[in-house]
């Protein structure tokens, strides 16, 4: 039981240290060895933990995610989500998303080249790419939806839900992307055009609830 415990201690600090030197020197330049140091552990420790780089970079992915759709279904419970009309719940919970991304850019962007190395080691497949966090994100706006057309807040009751708000979300998630590496690389110019379109897109969503 006390080893067991002592494990699970040291995978924290191994999740913990990940990202640290993730953001300093990116995920492509950064060792099992530079991450056993930063955790105040042996290398052989955290092999014995991940085996593999690569299994330790699945893991720091699978559980942000994890942690992300946990987020996101406790986002959809709060008592001041739930009293906003069906149309302001779809535009909070993606200027929630936003939000995020500003302050996590940094995460987000080692995400980003984690995916790279895991689908290209097909470790991870494309198909299913932080799947449950997807899920409950669309589920989310699905739902939301749903409820503007019963309280009247939103008109367009022929949207296509299964298909255009995967859609919208596909768009969002690529913008914000493009706009969290902008932020990363401190290119100001490409900040405020993605800003700028971010901003296009929220009234795009608007008028589209809205025909």
């Amino acid at each position: 039981m006390r080893t067991e415990k002592m494990r699970q201690r040291n995978i924290q600090k191994v999740f913990a240290a990940a990202p640290i030197l993730f953001a300093k020197y990116g995920v492509f330049e950064t060792t099992l060895q530079m991450i056993a140091r930063q955790a105040g552990l042996s290398t052989r420790s955290v092999v014995n933990y991940f085996a593999t780089r690569e299994n330790l970079l699945y893991e720091v992915y699978a559980r942000y995610y994890r942690l992300k759709a946990e987020e996101v279904k406790n986002y959809g419970e709060e008592t001041k989500y739930l009293k906003r009309t069906g149309k302001e719940q779809i535009l909070t919970a993606l200027k929630a998303y936003l939000d995020d991304v500003k302050t996590n850019y940094q995460d987000l962007c080692s995400l980003i080249e984690i995916q790279a190395v895991l689908v290209s080691s097909g470790k991870l497949n494309e198909k299913t790419l932080h799947k449950e966090w997807a899920d409950a994100i669309e589920m989310l706006i699905k739902d939301a939806y749903e409820k503007g057309v019963e309280d009247g807040s939103i008109h367009n009751k022929d949207l296509d839900a299964d298909t255009e708000i995967p859609l919208l979300l596909f768009t969002v998630k690529g913008l914000y992307r493009q706009y969290a590496t902008a932020l990363k690389t401190g290119d100001r110019k490409s900040s405020k055009a993605y800003a700028a379109a971010i901003e296009a897109l929220f009234g795009h969503v608007s008028v589209l609830l809205d025909k």
